[in-house]
Formats: structure tokens, sequence, C-alpha cells
């Protein structure tokens, strides 16, 4: 704002389409990574489904202040843009970061990407010796490199954690949640079952096809009672949060008492405008993020980024955490 050349920023964005909670931390973890690697200073403009002033709704800044006001924005907004999806190969990933982020005649740029760093370090033996020198000079020497790529779940954990603690306003909503779950003071095993059965045009049978069948959620929630006997003992309730009203029916059915959902309709935080109803629907998918990330065993879903970050952001450890599909193949093998 000093007008200072030489600083460089960059800029993770969304003012569009840019993915539910899951890909959006995805993208934020990755843009940060390439940040640090290029001495750029790192913000955040998460104006979409909120007005500027409520980007604050769901995560404020923990170890570094992220945001943004329309003042800094006027500065570094304009310049050169960077949009990769998950979609993107990772030829194309290199391409775009070595003609931008990784480019120092670019002084600010905007990056508008879902795109797990993982994806990056793939990439790597494609990158030019310009910016492979840049890397090394930060210390990111090939075993390094593959140490990242092992160990990619435990290095965004931490800079999930890093970046975000849970808003002032979101923590009361995960106590209300809870509070009228009834969940007690004992553990819980959270679930986390994405099918796409939401109502969106996002609706993909490819991708979400095996978790339609009541075979698999009772496969699924069998496996949650099994793990939570052995590992909790026998007090402990089964959490169930799906975006679909019908599994939420029947397994209040089917388990009785032992498996609790929330009360509030079945949504998929990606919504582009400010009403109260996408507010009251992002607050709520934020309360689900809450309480996977406080489960004290957590089965993550295999088709979705969100309950992964719920993981990451409390560091769940590896023996208390479980994917959906990992029950069926429990059973499979016996």
């Amino acid at each position: 704002m000093r007008g200072d050349s030489k600083v460089k920023t960059l800029t993770w964005v969304c003012d569009t389409f840019c993915g539910g909670i899951g890909d959006r931390v995805k993208g934020i973890v990755t843009s940060l990574l390439l940040a640090s690697l290029t001495d750029r200073l790192f913000l955040i403009k998460w104006s979409t489904p909120f007005d500027p002033e409520q980007q604050r709704l769901l995560f404020q800044p923990a170890a570094i202040d992220w945001d943004m006001n329309q003042s800094i924005w006027k500065v570094v907004g304009h310049n050169v843009h960077v949009h990769t999806t998950t979609t993107a190969s990772s030829e194309l990933t290199v391409q775009v970061l070595q003609r931008t982020v990784f480019n120092y005649s670019s002084n600010h740029v905007t990056v508008r990407t879902n795109i797990h760093y993982r994806k990056f370090f793939l990439g790597l033996s494609q990158f030019d010796s310009a910016t492979l020198r840049i890397l090394y000079e930060k210390g990111l020497r090939y075993w390094i490199m593959e140490q990242l790529q092992e160990r990619n779940e435990k290095i965004s954990g931490l800079l999930v954690r890093f970046l975000f603690r849970l808003s002032d306003t979101l923590q009361p909503r995960i106590v209300n949640t809870t509070s009228g779950m009834g969940l007690g003071k004992h553990p819980y095993v959270g679930v986390h079952l994405r099918t796409g059965f939401y109502g969106t045009l996002n609706e993909n049978p490819k991708r979400f096809g095996e978790f339609h069948h009541k075979e698999v959620w009772q496969q699924l929630l069998d496996c949650a009672l099994e793990k939570g006997e052995a590992l909790l003992g026998a007090k402990f309730d089964i959490v169930l949060l799906t975006d679909s009203n019908v599994v939420k029916e029947w397994a209040t059915h089917q388990y009785k008492g032992r498996v609790l959902v929330t009360g509030k309709e079945a949504v998929h935080f990606d919504k582009e405008d400010d009403s109260n109803h996408s507010i009251d629907a992002a607050l709520q998918a934020g309360a689900e993020l809450g309480i996977l990330a406080y489960s004290s065993i957590l089965f993550a879903s295999s088709s979705s980024g969100f309950s992964h970050v719920a993981r990451e952001y409390c560091g769940i450890p590896e023996r208390r955490m479980f994917h959906t599909l990992s029950c069926q193949k429990l059973h499979d093998d016996t």
C-alpha cells in the first residue's frame, strides 16, 4: 500500500465457483506453500458466498493474519491470475505456475485453485532449471520433497492449523448443534458419508454410485460400532453427518438411538449468493466440520475432502482414522 515494489504477493481468491470447504482448504494450503517458496506475502480473499466483511464467518487467522480489506485488493487484485482445478494435469499445473507464481517479474499473483500440493510435487521433474534452483535454494532438496509426498496429510494438517482457527461465530453453532443432537460428555465416533444426494447439479453417479446402497450404509455403521467398542469401550455415540436425508431417516430407524444425526436439512456448501439461507448453510457445514474434528474416531468419506480437513484440523491419529470404503475392505478380507 506504500508502493514498495519489492513486496510481492500471492492471494488465494474465491469469488466464483470454487468448491466446498474441503476443496477450498486444499487450495489455500497449496497457495500458502507456493507463497512461502517464492517469498510472497500470502493473503486470502474468501468472499463467496459471504459479503467481503463476513469472510471470517467460518475461519479466523491463527498464526498469520491473512485477511485483506478492499484497499489492499485495489493494489494486488488486478494482475496475473492463476486458475487451476483438481482436474488439471500435473504438466498443465507446472506450466501455469512457472509463468506466474515462479516468475519474479509478476509482482502480484491471484490464485483460484483447489489442487492439493501433492500434485505440485508429483510434477516436480517437469519444472525448468530456474524453478528447480529456487526450490533448491529454499532447502527443498529432492529427498525432502519425497518426504512431503509420502507424509502429505501430516504436513497439510500442520499448515491448516497454522492458518485457521474456528471462528467466534462458528464456535457457538458447534456447541448448539452438539447439544441439539443430545451428545453427552462421553466420546463419540464421527462418520461422514457423502452420497451426492443433496439435490444440486453437482450430483455425480460415477463418483458416488456405490454409496447409494443400504448394504454399504449398514456395513459402514456396523463397522463404526465395532471400532468404537474396540477402542472406546461401552459408552460412546455414533454421529452420522451426511448430505442425504434418506440415509439420515434410515439410520435413525435402523439403529434406534445408537446413531445421532443433525436436525438440519442436508446441505452441500457451495453457494454463490449472500442470502441468509446460504450463510446458515455455510455455518451448518462449519458446525459439522467441527463435530467431525472433535471425534474420538473418525470415518472420513473417501469421496470428499471435507472430513479430511476435519481430521487435519485436530490431528486425529492415524489409528483412529478410517475411510468409508475401509469397512467394505475389512469385511471382504474377512
